[in-house]
């Protein structure tokens, strides 16, 4: 005997585990914790207890976590091959032209979409009467990739998932598709009411188990980790489990753009297996330091970015060498000062210049530095806390940090789909 855990859309129980989370909680916070009187049929008062996010949340975070469609083409390859294989071995009637031509990727994500869709909203609440109903759409007049797929519902398990053998994969990998099949805002459930009655996990679960392999964010700087930080706990704050950050602060690790390619060289040569990102500046310094980096074979869990481009910098006002104007300063001065919000940046209805500094002749163009850099800084530390202390968040003041940020989010994501 036990209890099953499961996360559930719609009606239908996607994934599950017995006596235990297992690693269901991967999807969610301790935030995500609701707690909701019920009274049960036979009058008897209790407590529901399970966490819930959304599509768009769950996606976001699969994505960092490197569960994307390319992972799941990969799981897709491996199992067509040994499909093949095997129908070779002991199939006499095996047609490997056909298999060629149907057992496609497109397919088989085009039947998880639409038979995941109707397991979370078929019309009943009999596990005989869905049985009944996938076993009747498996048959040879469906398409081959629809075969597969149903011939795994609904009675799935970790061994073969949506018609996959996962033990080439991860069954997030499958997930990862299915969530495609419905809106973002669909409601992702994990009732852990009966798991706890039974005796098998606490009122509110342990910390340890929401852990995941965090990805390391590498910047210039302190204030550089203390905007992404932050602006993540405001904005984004189902995401900030998946980071972890240098701490300048406490242990008096310098920081300038020079030190930031000293520590990917470091983490590189002392082969860290988590993911990792080194964000450059959006500045001359930084393309230099890039380009410095290209003579290094990065293995595949780093990605070296730069800020990215901003509208609000293709015509930001300047402060010489030459003559004040308006000007492009992406690559040239683009630093974290100018993701910090217009209503920052503005004095009097006009943006602090940058002011244009020593000459780098490796790229022919000069640095520049926004003027007045302490003073935006504080005003953005500011903000940070009437935000802290419950001011509305206004989005037009959080555009160019929302973009950072999704940037970073997708940094690891080669979405095919």
């Amino acid at each position: 005997m036990g209890e099953y855990v499961s996360l559930t859309i719609g009606k239908a129980d996607f994934l599950s585990r017995k006596n235990s989370f297992g690693e269901l909680l991967l999807l969610f916070s301790p935030a995500d914790i609701h707690f909701e009187d019920v009274e049960y049929n036979d009058g008897e008062k209790g407590v529901r207890r399970y966490f819930k996010t959304t599509v768009c949340k769950a996606k976001r975070g699969l994505d960092v976590l490197n569960h994307t469609y390319q992972d799941a083409r990969i799981l897709f390859e491996a199992n067509k091959q040994e499909y093949i294989e095997y129908s070779e071995e002991y199939d006499d009637s095996f047609d490997l032209e056909y298999v060629q031509n149907n057992y496609k990727f497109e397919e088989w994500v085009k039947a998880i979409k639409k038979y995941a869709h109707e397991m979370a909203f078929l019309e009943t609440d009999s596990y005989r009467e869905w049985y009944e109903y996938f076993k009747g759409k498996s048959n040879k007049t469906y398409p081959l990739m629809e075969q597969i797929v149903v011939n795994s519902l609904p009675y799935f398990n970790d061994d073969t998932y949506f018609g996959m053998n996962i033990e080439f994969g991860s069954v997030w990998d499958v997930f990862r598709v299915i969530l495609d099949a419905f809106d973002n805002e669909q409601e992702i459930i994990l009732d852990y009411t009966n798991l706890y009655e039974g005796g098998w996990c606490e009122d509110i679960p342990s910390s340890d188990l929401f852990d995941v392999e965090k990805t390391i964010i590498l910047t210039e700087g302190k204030f550089d980790t203390y905007v992404i930080r932050e602006s993540m706990k405001i904005l984004y704050p189902d995401m900030v489990k998946y980071f972890s950050f240098i701490d300048f602060s406490e242990y008096a690790v310098p920081g300038s753009t020079s030190y930031l390619c000293h520590y990917l060289r470091a983490f590189i040569a002392a082969k860290i297996n988590n993911k990792i990102i080194a964000l450059f500046d959006n500045d001359t310094a930084g393309m230099v330091a890039i380009k410095s980096l290209e003579n290094i074979k990065l293995p595949p869990n780093v990605r070296v970015m730069h800020l990215p481009n901003l509208d609000l910098c293709s015509n930001y006002p300047t402060i010489g060498p030459i003559r004040n104007e308006n000007t492009n300063i992406n690559g040239k001065a683009c630093s974290i000062e100018m993701f910090l919000g217009q209503d920052i940046l503005k004095v009097n209805g006009k943006y602090e210049p940058v002011l244009w500094k020593g000459y780098e002749d490796k790229m022919k163009t000069y640095q520049g530095e926004i003027v007045n850099k302490k003073c935006v800084e504080d005003k953005f530390r500011e903000k940070i806390k009437r935000i802290s202390c419950g001011e509305d968040i206004k989005p037009e003041e959080w555009y160019e940090c929302q973009m950072l940020l999704e940037q970073i989010f997708k940094a690891f994501c080669k979405s095919i789909h």
